[in-house]
């Protein structure tokens, strides 16, 4: 059976489980995941110990070029494998955002843990599509198979990249121009060779909002510190929040959606493309009628802006019958009482110092500590808010370097829609020429003359706190940028 009728199966079969939205990806070098042992030298990964497991061949990996991490690879878990299917859920339910505001006392629960536990919801899907293409990879005698939902050994978000279905952003998340990234990611690797889907192209352009909003510097530019991460902070370390960072965790409990909400792709490209996209849409765009969110992944009652106080006198018991078959329960019992703590010492409401004081007294030795830090904050919140505020970066040796960075043609936020237009529907030939001639970067407004400039040009250039003045580490390997969004602001 060939590549592509292969293709059309397991496409077919994905669509009957109500995954319509995938694409496949070719196993081959990725090189996305060339920065990943860097990463992983440098303890970016945390205590996120299973990220940096190696392979039985580490040795033979690293003589193919293949790394000795097995994520570095799909072929040092999956010597075998010849395809990646991913397919992408949406879990963009209907509600606040994070960067709304919210009543005193009231915390944040990242939108990913709204409904039923995703990785059972996507899993269970990816299982059945799989059983339905199983006659025709043994036809094509080919039956290697394995499904994924965050467990397995392969970086989700850059196989979705080679299966078209984004772009790897600043944040280091996967984002569509008609979807946003809010959604989640299966993949069902196979031994059999399916007809691939193109990436692509970067369309974050010079865009920081997600870097800029950041409340504890984790990102840089398509690289994220996992030790600073608010999500990581909260769910996957298991000890003591570094005090320094608990202040700027805000009334985040589980996970966080901050670096998502700000960008521009998840905020209003819905509403600039359906104001610009022309009647036979760019093959790169989800159609508007494509399946949204599963009903299960629904939001449940109480996730959104939960009371603090509330959950912190659940007792354990109450804990897992509140959140069985919840994503929240990744957090345990006593990493949700610690967080609470921190929320409410960072956001507190009526009766919170009552819950506070009662977790002060509590069995367990860290969530005291971050109980009775969170007393104090609530007691001295002008010498917790100094404590919070970002480090100021070093002054510049160089006058000249602040002169450059403060270029208008450098720094520039046009923001147009007719932006986007020209990404739909294309340009005529002298437009391209002139572009690839670099006749257009010179003839690009200022940030400064442009109404539009403050909506992505968060922080003044050569400011003190402008991030591109601190040193950062060399990025990873980004994917091509089309020539539009490549001397752009952002697409958007």
């Amino acid at each position: 059976m060939s590549p592509a009728a292969l293709r059309r199966l397991a496409m077919a079969a994905l669509e009957a489980e109500g995954l319509a939205w995938a694409g496949i990806a070719r196993v081959e070098e990725f090189p996305y995941l060339a920065h990943f042992a860097p990463w992983i030298a440098q303890g970016r990964h945390g205590e996120m110990a299973y990220l940096a497991r190696e392979h039985g061949a580490a040795s033979e990996g690293r003589a193919a070029g293949r790394g000795q991490f097995l994520r570095e690879d799909i072929r040092n878990a999956f010597p075998w494998a010849r395809s990646v299917v991913c397919a992408a859920l949406s879990y963009d339910a209907p509600g606040p955002r994070s960067t709304d505001p919210r009543a005193p006392g009231r915390g944040w629960i990242a939108r990913y843990a709204w409904g039923d536990d995703y990785h059972e919801v996507l899993v269970a899907k990816l299982r059945a599509a799989a059983a339905r293409l199983a006659p025709a990879l043994r036809e094509a005698g080919a039956e290697g198979a394995r499904m994924y939902v965050d467990t397995g050994p392969l970086v989700e978000r850059v196989v979705g990249y080679h299966a078209g279905l984004g772009w790897i952003g600043k944040n280091t998340c996967l984002i569509h121009p008609r979807r946003g990234s809010f959604f989640f990611l299966g993949a069902i690797v196979l031994e059999a060779e399916l007809e691939a889907d193109t990436p692509l192209p970067d369309r974050c352009g010079s865009c920081r909002r997600c870097i800029d909003a950041c409340p504890t510097q984790a990102l840089t530019p398509y690289q994220m510190d996992a030790r600073r991460c608010i999500a990581y902070l909260n769910l996957e370390l298991r000890g003591p929040i570094p005090a320094e960072l608990r202040a700027r965790m805000g009334d985040n409990i589980i996970g966080c959606d901050i670096c998502q909400d700000v960008c521009p792709w998840n905020q209003k490209v819905e509403q600039a493309l359906a104001a610009v996209t022309p009647a036979a849409p760019a093959p790169d765009m989800v159609p508007k009628d494509a399946p949204g969110m599963a009903p299960e992944l629904a939001p449940r009652p109480g996730r959104m802006a939960p009371e603090l106080a509330a959950l912190a006198a659940l007792s354990e018991e109450e804990y897992r019958r509140e959140f069985r078959g919840s994503a929240v329960k990744r957090a345990k019992y006593r990493g949700l009482r610690r967080n609470l703590a921190v929320a409410m010492g960072n956001h507190p409401g009526p009766g919170a110092r009552a819950a506070l004081e009662r977790l002060a007294q509590d069995g367990d030795a860290m969530v005291r500590e971050h109980a009775q830090w969170a007393l104090e904050r609530v007691e001295r919140p002008e010498e917790m808010e100094r404590l919070a505020r970002p480090e100021e970066p070093e002054p510049l040796e160089r006058p000249e370097q602040m002169e450059r960075l403060a270029r208008p043609e450098e720094t520039g936020c046009p923001g147009r829609l007719e932006q986007v237009d020209r990404l739909e529907q294309g340009e005529d030939a002298a437009g391209a020429a002139g572009r690839a001639a670099g006749q257009s970067s010179a003839a690009g407004p200022s940030a400064a003359a442009h109404p539009n400039a403050r909506r992505c040009a968060l922080v003044a250039p050569g400011s003190p706190r402008d991030p591109r003045l601190r040193p950062q580490s060399a990025p990873p390997p980004r994917p091509p940028q089309s020539p539009e969004t490549a001397e752009e602001e952002c697409a958007y």
